[in-house]
């Protein structure tokens, strides 16, 4: 009892008589009385008893006051009186930039599921909140609504969203790419930018307009002022599409930019765009790529190349152009001053073609780009664009890949390059040029002090050819990119690469897939790689 009093034992009746905490009594401890009241509390436990205590007062009064209250009401219709709400702080307007910034810069890519970024959540309405917060005045200057799944363009929308994009004086990319877009849909694009806007690209890649459809779309591309990019790849669009967009270009007073890839449009449809072509001289880009082209379509291109002397970028890769489309494109260059870029690639084109176009590159002098990958040059074909390329002077990048070349070839293209090492990027993959070909590429690498990227994937160069090229690195202070995938470089290489790769700083791409190297000498050049921040697949 004493000590849960807080007391000291003590024997002496004066001390216990004279100590503060314990009552005084003319009877011994012993013969004390036990204490009826509760005991003292100890300093440290008052504060959390006290609190105790005052909860349950608190909880005992707003019973007390509740029952009251009730008898109140019961007896005389006594309310309680109403609590008067605290004043409120006023409602600070966000910044619409803040958002723009939590929707990472807005290139919104809208899944059909949700994806969370910051606070935003993208899902199917992300789409129309963006449209809304740029209504409001969010500067967005592109938007990328790839795979939206909402409805975007249904007639209950259309309208508000034409509303807020005719506001939205920013905004000057609107990507649509795969996302449905059939005849019906396409009739609401009109809607959609019939009203004054400031988009010049708009992209409806792999959709499903087809010719109606495309209808719809040269009518919009007819009705804009400042709408200068149209890309309307894999939308199966044939020939009869394709009038429709002629149409567009012959009204058209902005369109530079004509991107039909991966459709069906065939001759017919090359015949009729390669007429208005000719007429507006506008188009500058014109994008044709795997539409089963002949050389019938490819002599009406050939005269808008002629009438036109406008485009500067031809894609005419993955069609069915032989030697005598070749022959008419060389011979179209010849004649114009334009033409920068040209790709031929995936063709049937021989070592006839490489004469015919190399011809006309010779004349022009402003090719710069010239892609004529994946046909059938071989060795002969590859020597006469080796000794075109030391007289020409213009063309910075080459990709002469898979022609069935060897190290014959590999020797003739060395020796044109050698005269005139003036080459940014070359492509020669898939050509079989042995290890003696490893020992050119080399050399090329160290001479030519422009090349920022190789690609010899594929090329049989082996553990010697691959050793050769990487020698030549050392040389080379601006190659960033080199790509010797599948060239079966084995351990000996393995080993080379991973002893000398820190010394390689300039390199930011290192490919080497499938080559037999040891999974402890990829580990080792990986992680001379990472010192250097290199990227290595």
């Amino acid at each position: 009892i004493i000590r849960q009093m807080g007391c000291v034992p003590t024997k002496d009746p004066a001390d216990v008589k004279s100590h503060p905490n314990i009552p005084i009594h003319e009877e011994s401890p012993a013969s004390m009385p036990i204490p009826t009241k509760e005991a003292p509390v100890l300093e440290k436990n008052r504060p959390r008893v006290l609190a105790k205590k005052l909860k349950e007062n608190e909880e005992e009064n707003e019973e007390e006051k509740q029952i009251q209250d009730q008898e109140l009401a019961e007896r005389g219709g006594v309310k309680k009186p109403e609590e008067v709400p605290l004043p409120q702080m006023p409602k600070i307007k966000k910044d619409p930039r803040v958002e723009l910034f939590k929707m990472n810069r807005f290139l919104i890519n809208c899944r059909n599921y949700k994806l969370r970024t910051d606070e935003i959540i993208l899902n199917e309405e992300t789409p129309f909140m963006m449209l809304k917060l740029m209504g409001k005045g969010l500067i967005v200057s592109s938007l990328d609504l790839t795979s939206c799944a909402t409805d975007l363009l249904s007639p209950t929308r259309i309208e508000e969203i034409g509303n807020i994009l005719s506001r939205s004086r920013a905004l000057q990319t609107l990507i649509l790419r795969s996302n449905r877009i059939d005849e019906e849909s396409a009739k609401n694009i009109i809607t959609l930018l019939k009203k004054p806007n400031s988009i010049k690209e708009l992209c409806l890649e792999n959709n499903r307009l087809m010719d109606e459809g495309s209808k719809h779309v040269a009518d919009v591309v007819k009705n804009s002022t400042v709408l200068g990019s149209i890309a309307v790849c894999l939308n199966n669009i044939t020939s009869v599409g394709a009038k429709y967009f002629a149409e567009a270009i012959s009204s058209s007073i902005s369109l530079t930019d004509l991107n039909l890839n991966v459709n069906n449009i065939m001759d017919e449809g090359a015949k009729s765009i390669s007429i208005e072509i000719g007429l507006s001289k506008r188009i500058q880009r014109l994008y044709l790529k795997a539409n089963a082209i002949s050389d019938k379509g490819v002599e009406y291109i050939s005269e808008a190349i002629k009438k036109g002397n406008s485009i500067q970028d031809l894609n005419l890769s993955h069609n069915i152009i032989t030697n005598e489309g070749a022959k008419l494109l060389g011979a179209a260059l010849s004649k114009s001053a334009c033409v920068v870029k040209l790709s031929v690639n995936n063709n049937k084109l021989q070592k006839e073609a490489a004469k015919y176009l190399m011809e006309g590159v010779l004349v022009n002098k402003t090719v710069r780009v010239l892609k004529i990958g994946a046909n059938q040059l071989e060795n002969e074909g590859v020597k006469i664009i080796g000794q075109a390329l030391s007289e020409c002077q213009c063309i910075s990048q080459l990709n002469i890949k898979e022609n069935k070349f060897t190290f014959e070839g590999m020797k003739c293209l060395f020796q044109g390059i050698e005269k005139y090492p003036k080459l940014s990027k070359l492509d020669i993959s898939g050509n079989n040029v042995s290890p003696e070909g490893g020992e050119f590429i080399g050399i090329i690498i160290s001479i030519d002090s422009l090349l920022t990227e190789v690609k010899a994937s594929k090329c049989g160069l082996y553990s010697a050819g691959a050793m050769k090229v990487i020698v030549a690195l050392k040389k080379s202070p601006n190659l960033a990119s080199l790509f010797l995938n599948q060239n079966e470089i084995g351990n000996e290489a393995g080993v080379y690469i991973a002893d000398n790769i820190y010394l390689l700083k300039h390199l930011k791409q290192f490919h080497l897939d499938k080559n037999q190297i040891s999974e402890e000498n990829q580990t080792v050049i990986q992680r001379s790689l990472e010192k250097n921040k290199l990227t290595l697949k």
